[in-house]
């Protein structure tokens, strides 16, 4: 052959490629090089956003290029949300829950409430599309963002200037099919004329009708992803849950209805024609104008005893099932379809739907408004938010405004939350402890005189603020107990469970061991040091000059009363006994809530760690009343150490109760403050000796000196 051959195809597109490996590199088993681009113009491809399909723009369904990778269409979406009650149930729910919030409006950085931008906003967003007031607005916007995912905004303009913008009417999400640029992208910017890019085409009677661009129309998703221009709600996530769920729906249905199935069949003596007659005479009967079930008759060769065909459950555990994958969808609590759950259960799983939930939905229309706002309305330093919910439980509700008022970092003031309540007038008059009564008369001795000249006051408010220090502590201590006991209770109960199924001894709550030792560890030490630095402060306060050490009568002190906390006393030889009569016990209440669990766990067959969330979550358990026991405790030891600081000082001194600021009095405290100043060595009219009265009390006490 004469001249060169020409190379083969192999080899050429070998030339042209690029070329990571060298030619002239010896290399074993190398990686090879890329194929060469066969698009030739690579910068017209290049930052694609997915590989879509050719000729997108020009079909006319929307959605209907995802269908071939499982996608459902919009009405069929909207079809599953109207057909199944519980998932037509929760997006209901849901609507409620997020249309129930209270928007309003803000300048960025200013606390004027007054301002003509926001005043404006207000009325605009009254009826955000002329029409239909916010609340409605928001559920049908919310009804397209739960369903299909396709929530559409129409921009309408004033048509002598299209710069004034009258409002924002909703448009149906499923007639809406976003287009794309050369690089999968919404089309934005302008032609050679000034025109805006058409990004979205409204397919109406199966022809796109109009063409809007994002100027006149805002679609927004909330879960859109990389590969499509549609978004991807729950209805679509639990496709074959909804699907199964309306079999189900059907087939409890048909346990109602005649359907082609018989009750069962019942054998009689006779001959086949003389069953065949009573068949009929049977089917025509009636009982209270209804007619009877539809039982067919054989005779009693064929069968001995009554067949039945239809299933007496309706309801079993694949149920509750299907309820939890719907609620899990719309991260809604599903208590309302289950077993009966215990309170702190519930509540926990409410504070989770709220948070993941509503929150999350709460976020999305905030980014909407403030959309509409900052870039429609042209108002950028504006936002929406939503205003604190005000509580229903008046008791609740006054802890909310005494927080935010007179709390120890108060934001607001009393005006200020009388206007957040919507209250008109001004506030009423402060109530006050009730006057003390008139001293009983005395005989004027020199000591009674010189109590009314006294002018020394011993305030010892200092003391508390060396014991709050210790505060979280005992909480962590105490909640870690609490915790570990729950987990020690779970595996015995569960223990138990299969015990008893194997006939073995079930287990019994009242005999559980709370081990009391772990929780005197937990807030011993605490209390004593409080109690030591209590005292010391005290005493050097009333100016006796003594000095005492209050190390051992510290120690004694704790003790005591953290026997007193689980039941128990103190013996003559100083041992920690069961007490003949328990004032208080710590274990009471956890007590309970195991045995309300127990009996739960034990009739349902729960696994352990089933049992130990239930426990763990209940109030007896939980870390509020942990934080209630180490505050009232941590009250308890400082007032008792300024007593003993006072008694040690040899000073004649008297000690008067002081009503705490933050909370609401119960009888004992108004009765204490009203006694008015009484010796240090004696007992207020509750028969205490010092606060606290009650749990969580924050009364303290005071003491002053009487000149001789």
């Amino acid at each position: 052959m004469a001249g060169n051959p020409k190379p083969g195809i192999v080899r050429r597109m070998y030339e042209a490629s690029l070329h990571i490996i060298g030619k002239d590199t010896p290399t074993w088993m190398d990686p090879g090089n890329p194929l060469s681009s066969v698009v030739g113009n690579a910068a017209a491809v290049e930052g694609r956003q997915f590989d879509f399909q050719p000729n997108v723009n020009a079909l006319t369904t929307p959605k209907s290029e995802n269908h071939a990778n499982r996608s459902v269409m919009f009405p069929e979406l909207r079809w599953l949300a109207d057909q199944v009650e519980i998932l037509r149930l929760v997006i209901e729910t849901r609507k409620d829950q997020v249309c129930g919030m209270d928007w309003d409006f803000r300048v960025i950085g200013s606390k004027s409430k007054n301002d003509p931008r926001v005043v404006w906003l207000r009325k605009f967003f009254r009826r955000p599309d002329g029409i239909h007031e916010m609340r409605t607005w928001l559920r049908m916007l919310m009804e397209d963002l739960n369903v299909i995912d396709a929530p559409a905004l129409h921009v309408i303009r004033e048509e002598s200037n299209p710069d004034l913008i009258l409002g924002f009417e909703q448009v149906d999400g499923a007639t809406i099919k976003p287009l794309m640029d050369e690089w999968g992208r919404l089309p934005r910017g302008f032609d050679a004329n000034g025109q805006p890019f058409a990004a979205y085409a409204q397919v109406l009677k199966g022809m796109q009708a109009v063409h809007y661009s994002t100027l006149d129309l805002i679609y927004k998703p909330r879960n859109p992803r990389i590969h499509s221009v549609y978004g991807y709600g729950p209805v679509e996530q639990i496709l074959t849950y909804a699907n199964t769920a309306i079999r189900r729906q059907l087939q409890q249905l048909g346990y109602f209805t005649e359907g082609n199935m018989p009750e069962g069949f019942v054998p009689i003596q006779g001959t086949a024609d003389q069953v065949q007659k009573f068949q009929r005479i049977w089917d025509a009967g009636e009982v209270d104008g209804q007619k009877i079930g539809r039982i067919r008759f054989i005779p009693a060769e064929t069968a001995s005893k009554f067949v039945p065909f239809k299933d007496a459950v309706l309801a079993d555990a694949f149920d509750e099932w299907m309820a939890r994958i719907v609620c899990y969808a719309f991260s809604q609590e599903p208590t309302p379809f289950i077993k009966q759950v215990n309170r702190a259960t519930a509540e926990t799983a409410r504070d989770q739907s709220l948070k993941e939930g509503v929150a999350v939905q709460i976020q999305w229309i905030k980014e909407l408004l403030n959309d509409l706002i900052q870039n429609y309305l042209d108002l950028p330093d504006c936002e929406a938010f939503v205003t604190p919910s005000q509580e229903t439980d008046p008791l609740k509700l006054g802890t909310y405004i005494e927080g935010l008022t007179q709390g120890p970092n108060p934001i607001m003031r009393v005006d200020e939350a009388r206007d957040l309540l919507g209250l008109d007038g001004d506030a009423p008059v402060a109530p006050t402890a009730p006057a003390p009564e008139p001293p009983k008369a005395a005989p004027p001795t020199q000591e009674v005189a010189h109590v009314h000249r006294a002018t020394q006051i011993l305030d010892t408010r200092k003391t508390r603020a060396l014991a709050i220090r210790h505060e979280t502590a005992i909480t962590d201590s105490v909640f870690g107990y609490f915790q570990r006991t729950a987990q020690r209770a779970a595996q015995e109960i569960a223990n138990s469970i299969h015990r008893v199924q194997r006939d073995d001894k079930a287990f019994d709550p009242d005999a559980f061991d709370f081990r009391d030792d772990n929780f005197l560890k937990a807030v011993g030490p605490s209390i004593e040091n409080i109690y030591g630095e209590s005292a010391g402060v005290a005493l050097d306060a009333t100016g006796s000059g003594i000095k005492f050490g209050f190390k051992a009568e510290s120690a004694e002190w704790a003790k005591d009363r953290g026997a007193w906390l689980v039941g128990k006393s103190i013996n003559e030889d100083g041992a920690i006994v069961e007490s003949i009569r328990p004032e208080y016990r710590v274990s009471d209440l956890c007590r309970q809530s195991i045995r309300d669990v127990t009996a739960q766990a034990t009739e349902e067959n729960w696994t352990t760690s089933k049992i130990a969330e239930s426990l763990q979550n209940d109030h007896a358990f939980s870390r509020s009343r942990a934080q209630t026991i180490a505050s009232t405790e941590i009250v308890n030891a400082d007032e008792q150490g300024k007593l003993a600081g006072w008694k040690a000082s040899g000073i004649k001194l008297q000690k008067r109760s002081i009503l705490g600021s933050n909370e609401n009095h119960g009888e004992d405290d108004i009765a204490n403050a009203a006694e008015g100043w009484i010796p240090v060595e004696s007992e207020f009219q509750s028969g205490d000796e010092a606060p606290p009265y009650h749990p969580s009390c924050m009364c303290t006490s005071v003491a002053r000196s009487i000149k001789p």
